[in-house]
């Protein structure tokens, strides 16, 4: 899983459990309906810490709490190195 995958894993997880729609995270989040479907659709290369920032806001979260989960294990990621690469 990549770290856009895990992302949207968690997302999806956090929309169920607080049964909430995309457009009413985007809303929360302060971020564009568009942003959300971007990350949704991997067009981004990667989702940026001032989106993921925005997106633990709107769940009302720390990223910690976001990030605590287990999408964002070692095990779990592949390709984070790659990620982080193109973005150096």
């Amino acid at each position: 899983m990549t770290l856009t995958q895990a992302v949207i894993a968690r997302t999806n997880d956090l929309l169920n459990e607080k049964r909430m729609t995309k457009r009413q995270l985007a809303k929360a989040s302060n971020l564009s309906e568009g942003t959300i479907a971007s990350i949704y659709k991997q067009l981004a290369k990667s989702v940026t810490l001032s989106t993921l920032q925005a997106i633990c806001d709107g769940f009302g979260m720390s990223m910690i709490e976001f990030l605590d989960c287990k999408y964002f294990t070692k095990a779990s990621l592949t390709g984070v190195e790659h990620e982080l690469a193109k973005t150096e």
